[in-house]
């Protein structure tokens, strides 16, 4: 036994129990089976206490602290500890584990949101140049009677007044390439 297990063992707060007798105090510490009996009850504990330490020396003296038992409370912390490790190890593998899911959710999540937007927009705009184009070529291949042209021309007629200022705005924009353009 080392002189550091001693001053553990004299370090030990060992539960005591108070009983008064008449004019008399009786101490017990049921741990280390010591009693004390005094008028005064500061006097009694302190009675109690050395008798304590001279238990726990003549222990020391033949190498047999591990005889005495430590304190209860001691001994119950170090069980609520060894009954905690499991729950402990449990509850650190389950919030590894939980980070890596959310984690590997959030990665999944944000390409989703960043890929399948982009191709949706990519293959709705090829949807509607393709319709777009096919629309044309199905008009341009489609005979027409005078009466559809006219109501065609009819609807354009009405139509060029709303578009008017929409395109007065894109009038710099083709002003600009018709220049670029004569200046090539």
């Amino acid at each position: 036994m080392t002189d550091q297990n001693l001053r553990q063992y004299l370090e030990y707060v060992y539960k005591v129990e108070v009983e008064k007798r008449g004019r008399e105090y009786v101490l017990y510490m049921h741990d280390l089976n010591l009693i004390s009996v005094s008028g005064n009850l500061s006097d009694g504990y302190a009675e109690l206490e050395a008798e304590k330490e001279k238990l726990i020396n003549q222990h020391y003296a033949f190498n047999r602290l591990n005889a005495l038992p430590p304190p209860k409370s001691v001994v119950e912390q170090k069980l609520l500890i060894k009954s905690l490790f499991p729950f402990m190890i449990k509850a650190g593998i389950f919030a590894v584990v939980g980070g890596l899911l959310i984690a590997i959710a959030n990665v999944s999540l944000t390409y989703t949101l960043q890929s399948a937007p982009k191709k949706l927009a990519l293959r709705a705009g090829r949807l509607a140049v393709t319709n777009f184009a096919q629309s044309f070529e199905e008009f341009h291949r489609r005979e027409m009677s005078p009466e559809k042209e006219m109501k065609i021309r009819e609807a354009i007629r009405k139509v060029v007044p709303k578009l008017r200022p929409y395109a007065q705005e894109f009038r710099p924009l083709f002003e600009e390439a018709l220049s670029n353009n004569k200046g090539n």
